[in-house]
């Protein structure tokens, strides 16, 4: 962008970018669709990457923001990373690369659409990230193009096929690392993998071999990302260690919750029906599968072996997730739920249950709101019962 675009940006930050690209006629001169599209794209830089919140940014094209990390993620991914000379395979808009080079001497990022590349050299010299060299070229041929060994290694394969259509195989996205990781592994002994949430975390073990650690990061009551680590040394399947992550906008952890599938396997789980209090994990470590140890480490009963809520006598705090105080249980009776709960409202979900929320709703005659949370759940004798629930008083979720 020439500098008048740039200001003309920065001085219609806060426009509805559709109206703004519909005022052409107000700024003759101005490419105002051009100016539009870059307000949006800072509008959102201002919710996923407040730091980058400045005059004078450039944002390719949208995808690139689709895909890019959250700062808070980024940063996490920065503390992973051992400080020396980092080669980031997949620079895009230049989030990951940015923070990296935060806590890395020096990062060299390569970037194969020339148009993109160009926005991250333009973005990390406004934002003074001047231990950064990106390099225009396809990423499998980065031994030609940035020769050398590395003390680190990042890659986030893209997740989009020609068509743009998301794809969720490693073989599927770019660049492949299944085809990648042998050349990648004989220039460093850490590479950091960033992988969309939904690919299944034991079939990737299997798939790429050399995984040493697992990540899963939850932000905001989301999983936002699975990172994966490669080593040349690979170890067994089952004791490879998964550290379940949530953090906060800064990137550091809120909580962490550590385990092995062998671990999780062993472990023995204790089943009870409802006692005083009913505990949700958070969407990371509903993800990782790792249920048994959970409810292991936090001294918790489980309601049935596939209802994955936990419920304990006393409130037991530090608990990574949502908690609830139950007050009753009741039979899946509209009368009887209708009398357990004031203004007919409530909010309603369903574990192991046969009806999902809405039918739920239709059937017991209830609206949305309110400060009641009702769960339809199978009992570890397979009853089937909704349990009546409030939030504890002066109890905050992790």
């Amino acid at each position: 962008m020439n500098p008048e675009l740039s200001r003309f940006v920065w001085e219609h930050r806060n426009d509805d970018p559709f109206q703004l690209s519909l005022a052409r006629k107000q700024y003759p001169g101005v490419p105002v669709a051009e100016a539009a599209a870059q307000v949006e794209a800072l509008q959102k830089t201002r919710q996923k990457v407040p730091s980058w919140y400045r005059e004078g940014m450039l944002f390719p094209p949208r995808l690139s923001m689709e895909q890019a990390s959250s700062e808070a993620a980024a940063r996490f991914k920065a503390g992973l990373v051992p400080a020396g000379r980092l080669l980031d395979l997949t620079c895009g808009l230049g989030i990951d690369t940015y923070f990296f080079s935060k806590v890395c001497t020096s990062v060299t990022a390569i970037e194969q659409n020339p148009v993109v590349a160009n926005a991250a050299r333009h973005n990390f010299s406004v934002l003074g990230a001047y231990n950064i060299q990106v390099i225009t070229g396809d990423s499998g041929d980065f031994e030609t193009l940035s020769p050398g060994n590395f003390d680190s290694i990042y890659l986030d394969p893209a997740r989009r096929d020609q068509q743009q259509k998301k794809v969720f195989n490693w073989s599927d996205c770019s660049p492949d690392l299944l085809a990648l990781k042998d050349k990648l592994l004989s220039h460093t002994r850490f590479v950091l993998v960033k992988a969309a949430p939904m690919l299944d975390i034991h079939l990737s073990v299997r798939q790429l071999e050399n995984v040493q650690k697992v990540w899963i990061v939850e932000y905001a009551g989301e999983v936002k990302e699975v990172l994966y680590q490669l080593g040349a040394t690979p170890l067994p399947a089952a004791k490879i260690p998964v550290e379940v992550t949530g953090i906060d906008d800064s990137g550091q952890a809120l909580y962490r919750f550590e385990y092995t599938a062998e671990a999780e396997k062993e472990a023995v789980p204790v089943y009870s029906a409802p006692l005083g209090y009913l505990y949700e994990p958070s969407p990371a470590l509903l993800k990782s599968g790792a249920v048994r140890l959970f409810g292991k480490r936090y001294g918790l009963a489980k309601l049935h072996e596939n209802t994955h809520l936990f419920t304990s006598e006393q409130l037991t705090t530090g608990v990574p997730g949502r908690c609830f105080e139950i007050i009753s249980v009741c039979r899946y009776d509209k009368k009887e739920v209708q009398t357990a709960v004031p203004g007919l409202k409530a909010s309603i979900a369903t574990r192991n249950f046969p009806d999902a929320p809405e039918l739920m709703a239709r059937k017991l005659g209830l609206g949305a709101g309110g400060s009641v949370y009702l769960f339809g759940v199978t009992l570890c004798d397979n009853r089937k019962v909704v349990l009546i629930c409030r939030k504890p008083p002066q109890h905050l979720d992790i």
